[in-house]
């Protein structure tokens, strides 16, 4: 006995809200925003330690993608996610990640996502750096020795408790380490 294969093809609806929303989600996700002006941070660094500038950002994206807002919330109560995050490059060539909070009702950056102009990730938190255990090694390179930048990164450190020693201005290398139940980190200067 033969059998022939047959396919059933059945269209679900998608309902219109859905579809306005993700159409132009494809628009905003392509997007790089480039912020230099006054106001504004001028840098990853000046984005995480002045709350200001942060809501100068969140105020100048909700401008901007009002259309989105609107079409979000929309999807939104449709129960689909709406994770969306918009990449802002900063005047030195840093970046950060905002994406809009429904319950928050505004941008917020996402801090995981914080990345100075060598493309180095900026930890906001032991957490971060330790992944919650010990050995645990993170590299950050300055190429040429930048002070000012690997200034900056230090301080970042120093914010959330982490020791930094050495005084070398190539890299910085954070090491984790575990004793009973405490994960500790140290950096050091290269």
């Amino acid at each position: 006995m033969d059998c022939e294969p047959f396919v059933i093809i059945d269209e679900l609806p998608v309902e219109q809200p859905a579809i306005n929303y993700l159409q132009f989600k494809r628009i905003v996700a392509q997007s790089v925003i480039s912020l230099s002006e006054p106001g504004y941070p001028t840098n990853v660094y000046d984005d995480i330690q002045n709350p200001q500038r942060r809501d100068a950002v969140s105020q100048h994206l909700g401008q901007r993608f009002e259309t989105y807002i609107y079409l979000a919330s929309g999807a939104y109560s449709l129960g689909i996610d709406v994770w969306a995050p918009q990449k802002i490059r900063y005047a030195d060539g840093s970046t950060a990640s905002y994406n809009y909070s429904m319950i928050n009702r505004r941008w917020e950056p996402n801090a995981l996502l914080y990345k100075d102009r060598f493309g180095n990730s900026i930890p906001l938190s032991v957490t971060q750096l330790s992944e919650g255990r010990g050995g645990v090694t993170h590299r950050f390179e300055f190429p040429n020795g930048n002070a000012t930048d690997m200034g900056s990164f230090v301080n970042a450190l120093n914010n959330i408790g982490v020791p930094v020693t050495g005084a070398g201005n190539q890299s910085v290398t954070c090491t984790s380490t575990i004793r009973l139940t405490e994960v500790k980190v140290t950096c050091n200067r290269n």
